[in-house]
């Protein structure tokens, strides 16, 4: 198994291989972990314990290699961590999975509201320029008129020599 970036900061990232009923290949730079003792461990726990920084390090740091860092199966087993029983490996993983599930949704609904914001922009100004001034609009004074600049930013921060305003 290998990383191939310098640093070794995707040496052991896990992913989940779905029992979907499909075949799954990889080449010699992926590792497939089998868990052997279920009543030991569980999948989802040993997930989250493969994304642990403190695991990255231990691969890394017992990795092989100057340009492309190599580790093999012996390292990855010998990596000692703490063991809880299994329902509180449960517990951990469900609520770092909810926790994640979380984090995606939030991207998503900030990928979504900043859409939104770049249409209602592009509605309120891309016809200011396309198509003259919406009534009501008018070439206000340069922004410096209206806000100033702050001196100690410098006297360059306004770029612009007008803007546009509403007349409310």
């Amino acid at each position: 198994m290998t990383c191939q970036t310098a640093g070794g900061e995707i040496l052991g990232i896990p992913a989940h291989v779905p029992d979907d009923g499909h075949t799954y290949l990889h080449n010699q730079r992926l590792g497939r972990v089998e868990i052997k003792r279920p009543d030991l461990i569980d999948e989802n726990y040993l997930y989250w314990l493969f994304l642990w920084p403190e695991f990255n390090r231990e691969l890394f740091l017992s990795a092989t290699g100057t340009k492309i860092l190599h580790t093999a199966p012996t390292r990855i087993e010998a990596f000692r961590f703490r063991c809880p029983p299994i329902p509180e490996q449960n517990w951990i993983a469900n609520v770092l999975a909810a926790l994640d599930y979380k984090i995606e949704l939030n991207r998503r609904m900030n990928g979504n509201l900043e859409a939104m914001a770049q249409a209602l922009f592009n509605a309120w100004f891309s016809p200011a320029v396309e198509k003259g001034l919406p009534e009501g609009w008018r070439i206000g004074p340069t922004l410096g008129g209206a806000a100033g600049c702050d001196g100690r930013q410098g006297d360059d921060c306004l770029h612009e020599p007008a803007y546009l305003c509403r007349l409310v």
